[in-house]
Formats: C-alpha cells, structure tokens, sequence
C-alpha cells in the first residue's frame, strides 16, 4: 500500500458501470446515500429557528421582554 499509495478504500462517488456493479457496491452505494441523508437531516434540525415577530407575542411576554431590555439583558423565547 505505500508503494501504491493505495488507502484501501474505494471512492464511493466515483462513476461505476452497471454491469461492474456487484452485491458489495451496492450496498456501499445504498450506505453512502443513507449516510447523505443522515448528514442532511442533522444539519436541517441543527437550522436557528427565526425569530418570532413582537406582535405575535402574548402582552405578559412583551412585558416581560421590556423589562428584561431595560435591564440589559436579551431575552429570547423558544417556539
């Protein structure tokens, strides 16, 4: 392997011909997209939610809100 400079593991996004793929590649091919999906997922929850508008805001939070800013002190509510 130091001679070739081979790691040992295949390029999963590198073009295979149907008729090369085997029962292994296959799999690999089905891990890699499970593995894409995963990453995806994970970086859609991992998304700040917006914040919600001050109108919305039921008027014992915009007190609340007031007094925390008179106070130096910002606050944010979770949805």
């Amino acid at each position: 392997k130091e001679r070739t400079g081979c790691t040992g593991v295949r390029d999963r996004t590198q073009y295979k011909p149907m008729d090369k793929l085997g029962d292994r590649e296959m799999f690999s091919d089905i891990s890699f997209l499970d593995d894409v999906k995963r990453v995806r997922d994970v970086a859609r929850r991992s998304r700040p939610i917006p914040p919600r508008k001050e109108n919305n805001l039921p008027h014992f939070m915009k007190t609340l809100r007031f007094q925390a800013r008179k106070r130096g002190v910002r606050l944010l509510f979770l949805q």
